[in-house]
């Protein structure tokens, strides 16, 4: 490297500022010397990248924090639910749906005994919809 004259050059070469190189002259670096400067200044950068690095850290958990904050918030609103509730509430529609059809041959015999093979259908057609409306309206915590 060549001779360099001014702390400006100096600083521009350390990637500093010209205020930096005046602190470090007053700590006692010798900021003429190329080594001990570049060494001083790459001290700087590795403190400056870890600095960075823990902010980055710091604000990547504040916001994890925030993001679960915000879920729990909606969770007791309602607008999230666990899949341990869906699950159970899915196992409450089975057993419906399963006693509905265990019941529906001793719903229907009554209902089709002595009737004309015409009525049969529309009979079993205004069971279904009645059946099908029963579970429109089901509610897991509604239920027997």
């Amino acid at each position: 490297m060549g001779f360099v004259k001014s702390q400006a050059e100096l600083a521009k070469l350390a990637g500093v500022t010209v205020r930096t190189i005046r602190e470090w002259e007053k700590e006692g670096v010798d900021v003429y010397d190329l080594q001990s400067l570049m060494a001083r200044a790459s001290k700087v950068r590795e403190r400056e990248e870890a600095t960075e690095d823990l902010a980055g850290v710091k604000l990547r958990k504040l916001k994890a924090e925030a993001d679960l904050k915000e879920h729990e918030l909606e969770v007791e609103r309602g607008r999230f639910v666990s899949q341990e509730s869906q699950r159970a509430d899915g196992q409450k529609l089975g057993l419906v749906l399963q006693g509905m059809l265990l019941k529906m041959a001793g719903d229907l015999t009554p209902i089709l005994a002595g009737r004309p093979a015409g009525e049969v259908k529309k009979a079993i057609d205004k069971y279904a919809r009645e059946k099908l409306v029963e579970l429109s309206q089901y509610a897991p915590d509604t239920l027997p």
